[in-house]
C-alpha cells in the first residue's frame, strides 16, 4: 500500500502542474483511460492509483469508482473495494454503485458458505461411488442445507441425493428430493444437471398440458448415466395426474 499512495501522490502532483495544459476532462479521460489499460492487463495496483487520479479529478463521475472497485477486487482487497464503491456513491449517488456493492458483498457473505457446499457435494459423490450410499446420503443433505442461497446448485444436490435414494430403494425419500430439485430449477424444466451424466445421471421434470393448455400434471425421470454422448438411460419414470394422483409409478 506504501507503494501505491507514494505513486498515487507523484501522479497527483504531476496533474496539477500539468493542470494549466490541458482541461479536468481531458485529464479525467487520460487518467481513466489508463487505469482500463492497467485494470485489463491485470496490473491492478497501477489501475488503481490512475483510477483513484481521475476520481480526485472529477470526484462527481461514477465510473472511475466502479473500475477501482473491480481493481481491488483482483487484488483481493474487497475492504477496500466496498469502501470505493460506498464513496462513489455518497459522492455520485448512482445506483449502479449501490448495485455493485451489492452484488460484492453478497458474493463476500456467501463464497464461504458455496466452497463448504461443493465439498459436501464432492464428499457425497466420492461416498456414493464407494457403495457408502447412507454416508454420501448425509453429504448431500448437507450440500443442500449448506447451499440453500444458490438455487441452481441446489437442484443439483438434490438432484444427485434423489439418485442416491434410487439406489437404496427408498423411492418415498427420493421422491421428496425431486420436489426440492424441482422447487429451485432456475431455468425450469425440463431440466438436466448440465455436464454430469458421465459421472451419476440427472434428473427430468416435465409438465405436460393437455390440448386445451392446461396442466395436466407432472412427470419425475431418473437419468443413468449417458456415455460417449448417447442419450442417458431412464432407470424409473413417475408420473402424477394434476390431482397428484400416480399415473405411472416406477417404471
Amino acid at each position: 500500500m506504501k507503494k501505491i499512495w507514494s505513486m498515487y501522490l507523484t501522479i497527483v502532483l504531476v496533474l496539477g502542474l500539468c493542470a494549466c495544459g490541458q482541461s479536468a476532462e481531458a485529464a479525467w479521460q487520460e487518467q481513466y483511460d489508463l487505469g482500463v489499460k492497467y485494470l485489463s492487463e491485470g496490473n491492478y495496483e497501477e489501475a488503481i492509483i490512475a483510477f483513484t487520479a481521475a476520481i480526485e479529478i472529477d470526484p462527481k463521475r461514477s465510473e472511475a469508482y466502479g473500475k477501482a472497485a473491480e481493481a481491488y477486487v483482483g487484488l483481493g482487497d474487497l475492504e477496500s473495494a466496498a469502501g470505493i464503491l460506498a464513496q462513489g456513491y455518497e459522492a455520485t449517488g448512482d445506483s449502479g454503485l449501490a448495485e455493485q456493492l451489492a452484488q460484492l458483498e453478497a458474493g463476500s457473505d456467501g463464497g464461504q458458505a458455496d466452497d463448504q457446499a461443493w465439498t459436501y457435494y464432492e464428499e457425497g459423490l466420492e461416498a456414493y461411488f464407494a457403495g457408502d450410499h447412507g454416508q454420501a446420503l448425509e453429504k448431500l443433505d448437507a450440500a443442500i442445507a449448506a447451499g440453500e442461497e444458490n438455487a441452481r446448485d441446489l437442484a443439483l444436490f438434490a438432484g444427485a441425493a434423489a439418485r442416491t435414494a434410487y439406489a437404496m430403494g427408498d423411492t418415498e425419500t427420493m421422491l421428496c428430493y425431486f420436489a426440492i430439485a424441482e422447487a429451485h430449477m432456475e431455468l425450469g424444466p425440463p431440466y438436466y444437471n448440465d455436464g454430469l451424466f458421465d459421472e451419476w445421471g440427472g434428473i427430468n421434470v416435465t409438465h405436460p398440458m393437455t390440448d386445451e393448455g392446461e396442466a395436466a400434471g407432472v412427470i419425475y425421470t431418473l437419468l443413468g448415466p449417458g456415455e460417449d454422448g448417447a442419450d442417458p438411460e431412464v432407470l424409473t419414470q413417475f408420473q402424477f395426474d394434476a390431482n397428484g394422483e400416480p399415473v405411472v409409478y416406477g417404471e
